[in-house]
């Protein structure tokens, strides 16, 4: 017999586990857990709300097999997206660097001719970028450097945004799109638009994260991506985080209020 130990948290935790505890030296042997959100520190102001670490214990008996099924069941149930009440399977895709119009239309055609049973085709990192960028070239660093960019290069996709996605379409298979909207680099368009949505601005070529819990830039990531799916044609969206947060989330605090931009971004993600 056991127990299976869980926190949910998409922010900065920990988790501490010690066994063979004893509370008094003839009491039995026990184990001890705590776990949460370091660091954190802060007074609420009236009426105020925060969500915080969600914990999972859940005991079982039997063997580890039985601990493994139990727990796997229980994910399913309750903390796996659903598609018409089953649980949603991963696409199979056919996975490309965002190179061209042209390359992916060629890509899907050779998909669709190989027989194979691809249901998804997937445009990965450097679609974006000013025109004339290197984004398309997967050994080149332009498709990090450029994120901040969340428009087509015109010169590589002369169909428009939504091009590669309804030929994927038109050819019955779903379209996945590669997105990082938590970061962006000083000097792209984003960065101009909206100083005041990012944390911690530094020199040209820095990185920046995204305040997710400022309310203005919660809504504007909502609506862009919206956009993306609808525009482009979306049925799978994939999104990265190429930087870490704790850090910038951690400057953004006052004294009192240890750890609230990292609860309000956790809530708004």
């Amino acid at each position: 017999r056991g127990v299976f130990f869980a926190i949910g948290w998409s922010g900065q935790w920990e988790m501490t586990l010690l066994t063979r505890q004893q509370e008094t030296p003839d009491a039995a042997a026990s184990f001890r857990f705590t776990g949460g959100m370091p660091g954190v520190s802060t007074v609420l102001y009236p009426g105020e709300k925060i969500r915080t670490a969600r914990i999972l214990l859940m005991p079982w008996d039997g063997v580890i097999a039985d601990a493994n099924n139990l727990t796997r069941r229980f994910l399913l149930k309750y903390h796996t997206p659903h598609v018409d009440g089953k649980p949603a399977v991963l696409p199979l895709s056919l996975q490309s660097w965002g190179h061209s119009e042209a390359r992916g239309k060629q890509e899907i055609d050779d998909a669709v001719r190989s027989g194979l049973p691809f249901d998804t085709y997937w445009t990965d990192a450097g679609w974006y970028g000013p025109a004339g960028s290197h984004c398309d070239d997967p050994l080149s660093n332009d498709w990090s450097e450029n994120v901040g960019w969340y428009s087509h290069d015109p010169l590589r996709y002369p169909g428009g945004e939504g091009a590669v996605g309804q030929y994927a379409h038109d050819n019955d298979l779903r379209y996945l799109l590669w997105l990082e909207p938590d970061r962006a680099v000083e000097g792209t368009p984003t960065i101009a638009e909206h100083p005041e949505f990012y944390l911690k601005r530094n020199a040209a070529g820095a990185s920046h994260m995204l305040n997710l819990g400022r309310e203005d830039a919660y809504q504007w990531a909502l609506e862009m991506l919206s956009d993306k799916i609808r525009n482009c044609h979306l049925d799978v969206l994939r999104i990265d985080y190429n930087v870490g947060p704790l850090g910038s989330w951690l400057c953004e605090d006052t004294q009192n209020r240890r750890g609230m931009t990292e609860i309000r971004a956790v809530e708004n993600f």
